[in-house]
């Protein structure tokens, strides 16, 4: 998994490829926790998926301690970009409930503005 990090206004982006599993979901982690760390004021970040191929119960589970951490510092975490593939992982565990999910980073982009 490569993960790299770009800014575009006030909206910080973290974007992941490859695989998140058990090897790779502590490098995001670190990623993600340390973003949200220096989110100030609330904040948006967006994590694009569009390159990420598979994702597995513990990529979820750092996804779901980033979006509890955020949630703590009042920063507004949203994804962006899934496959059809993770996509369907993250409707089958019914986490499209509780993440602000968005189709395209454009539309993210949009969504967040002003946040």
């Amino acid at each position: 998994m490569e993960i790299s990090q770009r800014t575009i206004g006030d909206l910080m982006i973290l974007d992941a490829s490859g695989e998140i599993d058990l090897y790779s979901s502590p490098k995001l982690r670190n990623e993600l926790i340390t973003l949200i760390e220096q989110r100030a004021n609330g904040r948006p970040l967006l994590v694009n998926l569009g390159a990420v191929r598979y994702i597995d119960s513990s990529g979820l589970a750092t996804l779901i301690e980033g979006r509890q951490k955020a949630q703590q510092k009042n920063v507004r975490l949203a994804l962006s970009s899934m496959s059809e593939h993770v996509r369907d992982v993250f409707r089958l565990a019914r986490l499209d409930q509780i993440f602000e999910v968005y189709d395209s980073e454009q539309e993210a982009i949009r969504g967040l503005e002003g946040a």
